[in-house]
């Protein structure tokens, strides 16, 4: 599937993360554009949803330059929250680290392993936003740093590579 589970790679590193990713981007969360469910046969119908937001890029870290992109997450808001990767809101800020599945759609590397989260002029990895259950590895733990200081790293990698 596309989303972040136990087959995904836990990252030993930024440069790791940013080696296996497509696109890394700063922006902002918009409206979700659709929800899909896909329900497995058999006696008990077990639903899994997942959801597309709209993301406004602002800046782009690593990859080629967009603006508007497609994010596909596992879960919906109000119906299937993910207590290891919660829903994105509307207005929600970040810096994402993307793989691209599609042209123009894209899903986070590694789950919530890939999505740090912009409060102010600080960034936080998401185990500082949604502590319970969250796996993010030690050497991803971002806690506070000015944005900044992520952006360039990312950068100084992305032209290092």
């Amino acid at each position: 599937g596309l989303g972040a589970g136990p087959h995904d790679p836990l990252y030993g590193s930024l440069e790791e993360l940013c080696r296996a990713s497509d696109l890394v981007v700063e922006g902002t969360v918009g409206e979700a554009v659709s929800v899909t469910a896909e329900g497995s046969a058999g006696d008990e119908p077990s639903w899994l949803y997942s959801t597309d937001f709209s993301f406004v890029v602002e800046r782009v870290l690593l990859g080629e330059e967009t603006s508007l992109i497609t994010i596909h997450q596992t879960g919906a808001p109000g119906r299937q929250e993910l207590i290891e990767d919660p829903p994105f809101r509307p207005g929600e800020r970040y810096i994402l680290f993307l793989r691209q599945y599609e042209p123009g759609r894209f899903c986070v590397r590694g789950g919530p392993q890939g999505r740090y989260r912009i409060i102010g002029d600080r960034v936080f990895s998401m185990n500082h936003i949604a502590p319970r259950n969250v796996a993010v590895p030690p050497a991803l733990d971002v806690d506070g740093w000015q944005v900044e200081e992520l952006a360039a790293r990312v950068s100084r990698m992305a032209n290092g590579r």
